[in-house]
């Protein structure tokens, strides 16, 4: 499989970057594309965001990675969550052993693996081993630039709370499909 596309997935907290990842997941299986990676669904408690977790693709299974914690890491106490480095490891070994696939879903990549190459760092090896068509791939605004310097030939999909996911994905597999 050849290298196509990395199509960066960006907004701001609160915009459905993990819903439009989910609604894309669902849609794939439903057409039977070959997809895997990683969706970080929030966790909540009396509407408000306590947790994130990871969920392989693949298998379904689901660990919590992380957990609203302001204040914990006093050099960055802009950084609220505090994470939970066995369930990243567990799930980074998941991405380094997963079989190829035609498309790619990562949400997300974070300050964790730009800026301390830590976190799912072999996400990073997939994107840059090319073994697949279209990758989509999570990234805050805030760290748009440090992708396009790793990947200067992605495309970026802006998304906001007001973005029609539903024609958005549509789109999306239109595209994909075309380039069948």
């Amino acid at each position: 499989m050849q290298k196509r596309k990395i199509i960066l997935i960006s907004g701001d907290r609160g915009a459905g970057k993990t819903m439009l990842c989910i609604s894309l997941k669902n849609a794939l299986s439903d057409l039977g594309k070959s997809h895997a990676g990683v969706i970080s669904p929030g966790l909540y408690r009396a509407g408000k965001r306590i947790g994130i977790l990871a969920e392989d693709i693949l298998s379904g299974e689901r660990r919590r990675i992380a957990d609203y914690t302001p204040g914990w890491d006093e050099k960055h106490p802009e950084r609220v969550w505090r994470f939970d480095f066995d369930a990243i490891n567990w799930l980074n070994e998941r991405l380094k052993n997963m079989p190829d696939a035609e498309i790619l879903i990562f949400d997300e990549l974070g300050y964790l693996e730009f800026e301390e190459n830590r976190g799912w760092t072999a996400a990073f090896e997939r994107l840059d081993a090319g073994r697949y068509r279209c990758a989509f791939v999570v990234v805050r605004p805030e760290l748009i630039d440090k992708a396009l310097s790793r990947w200067p030939d992605a495309a970026i999909q802006n998304i906001n709370a007001d973005t029609d996911t539903a024609n958005l994905i549509e789109n999306m597999l239109n595209q994909l499909n075309e380039s069948e």
